[in-house]
């Protein structure tokens, strides 16, 4: 079963944009992601912004294989978009918060909880979008 964690970053004053600008980047970057992804262990990665009246909010969530393995692999890599992103954390994120996570289920739990069907039933459904202020940026490295 994988690994999942959300982080709640308060960003810097004025740096809102630039923070927007890197991960809009990542699009282009798929080569790269990609390899990290690889190197990290990391399947997935979302990122949602909340503007609110007195910060705007990161909101980070990463699903891996294992989180610590992946924190530490990330720490020593020495590639452009490693450093670039480190880069920008130290410009932009005022605070970092994880929440307690309570539950993290994945296909895995699924496929040993749940017969075939129903799952597949299940994933057929369309799914709405969130309501509110939120955006949603997500890169998934498909296995």
């Amino acid at each position: 079963m994988s690994q999942a964690q959300l982080l709640r970053i308060r960003l810097k004053p004025g740096s809102t944009e630039s923070v927007l600008r890197f991960l809009n980047s990542l699009e282009e970057r798929s080569v790269e992601v990609t390899s990290a992804f690889a190197r990290e262990g990391v399947i997935s990665q979302s990122f949602f912004i909340e503007r609110r009246d007195d910060a705007e909010w990161l909101y980070w969530y990463v699903n891996a294989k294992d989180l610590m393995r992946a924190a530490e692999i990330n720490a020593h890599d020495n590639s452009l978009l490693a450093n670039e992103a480190r880069a920008l954390g130290l410009e932009a994120f005022a605070d970092i918060h994880a929440p307690e996570p309570i539950s993290h289920l994945d296909i895995s739990f699924a496929s040993n909880h749940a017969p075939l069907e129903a799952l597949a039933k299940a994933q057929a459904r369309p799914v709405e979008p969130a309501a509110g202020p939120l955006r949603h940026r997500s890169q998934t490295l498909h296995s």
